[in-house]
């Protein structure tokens, strides 16, 4: 899939860390005889070279990230059939947006989440190539963004991958001002979606 890279000098200032792999504990659960289905945590924030491992509590689950589900997904990963006693792990060595879902009967309704793989080693992002633009970093109020086809749909999670913020564009503009004034001072996760794919950038709120 094309690629571009985006480089920010303050992206690069707040991006460099040491490295050191981590699992990441998912649990799908419910069903037919209790809850809806779910995975928990749904949103997840990981750094390149990290491993998310998915484990079912009840119920048939499976995980389904293939890229023939998902063409946006940077990587391929399927735990194989939905059965009970799910217990998959996967490494992430592409960074990137991903989506999955339980393809287990209507489970996917619910049971869906996603997973922003960033690459901190080296300061420098590979993301899907829509070309954002994004002003002010660090921002106080708000943040402008914009690409070359139409925004569809935003995301903003924090460092450790909780959904502050997220809403549907539904003008078909290619540009958008995201008012930041309800998000606590912090670095954030911003995944932005067009026609034509997800671009991922990190932002500072003052």
């Amino acid at each position: 899939m094309k690629k571009t890279i985006f480089l920010f000098s303050a992206f690069i200032a707040m991006s460099i860390f040491s490295f050191a792999q981590t699992t990441y504990e998912i649990e799908a659960g419910g069903g037919p005889n209790g809850p809806t289905p779910y995975y928990s945590p749904q949103f997840i924030t990981i750094e390149v070279g990290d491993i998310v491992h998915w484990q079912s509590s009840d119920g048939t689950h499976n995980v389904d990230g293939r890229t023939a589900t998902f063409p946006a997904n940077p990587m391929s990963f399927f735990s194989g059939a939905a059965a009970t006693g799910l217990n998959f792990s996967f490494t992430f060595t592409n960074a990137g947006f991903y989506e999955f879902e339980c393809g287990a009967f209507d489970h996917a309704l619910t049971q869906f989440g996603t997973i922003t793989v960033l690459d901190t080693t080296t300061g420098i992002e590979e993301l899907n190539a829509i070309n954002v633009r994004f002003g002010p970093n660090p921002a106080t109020e708000f943040i402008n963004v914009s690409a070359d086809d139409a925004l569809l749909h935003f995301v903003i999670m924090d460092v450790h991958g909780r959904v502050v913020m997220e809403s549907n564009l539904d003008s078909g503009a290619n540009n958008t001002r995201i008012e930041l004034n309800a998000l606590d001072q912090g670095i954030y996760i911003l995944s932005l979606e067009s026609t034509t794919g997800t671009g991922i950038i990190r932002f500072k709120k003052d």
